[in-house]
């Protein structure tokens, strides 16, 4: 599925995002922010693709457009750059579901979030699973899995909203 500069709904679905972190209203985003923009269009690009992407732009600070975002865009979508699906993640956690509980164990899953492949922090990860943690050590992998594919609330929110909670 291709991105056409022409393609109307596409670039709306783009412009909505860009306008959702705008904090300027001049219809543009942060450098910084691309990720978190293609992420909100449902892809899924490395922390490398990023700075991959997005290394014409010498100043973090510097702010893109519809017109910036659109060819990246098209260029992951071409590339297959997508979410994993439900089945996809749940699959590969039951791979270290060792008694067939529908459980993982917080200790596999912080190896596994922290030191493989694109690496979580230690912040990061607790607080992806705080809420998903079991009295027992383990974590739900289907209450995992709906937080990580968006289906509950997103981490990032709660924390954002926690910090709000403190700063009162």
């Amino acid at each position: 599925m291709s991105i056409d500069l022409q393609d109307s709904e596409a670039l709306d679905d783009i412009k909505d995002v860009i306008d959702f972190y705008d904090t300027k209203g001049d219809g543009r985003v942060r450098v910084d922010q691309l990720g978190t923009c293609l992420r909100c269009l449902d892809l899924c690009p490395t922390e490398a693709q990023i700075a991959q992407l997005s290394q014409r732009w010498t100043d973090p600070s510097e702010r893109l457009s519809v017109e910036n975002v659109a060819p990246i865009v098209k260029e992951l979508r071409k590339e297959g750059v997508r979410d994993r699906s439900e089945a996809e993640l749940t699959g590969f956690l039951g791979n270290f579901d060792w008694d067939n509980s529908g459980f993982v164990s917080s200790a596999d899953l912080r190896h596994l979030l922290t030191r493989c492949g694109e690496p979580l922090s230690g912040e990061q990860y607790e607080q992806l699973i705080r809420e998903e943690r079991a009295e027992d050590g383990c974590v739900n992998i289907a209450e995992l899995v709906r937080t990580i594919s968006g289906k509950a609330e997103r981490t990032e929110e709660r924390v954002h909203r926690e910090q709000r909670r403190e700063g009162e």
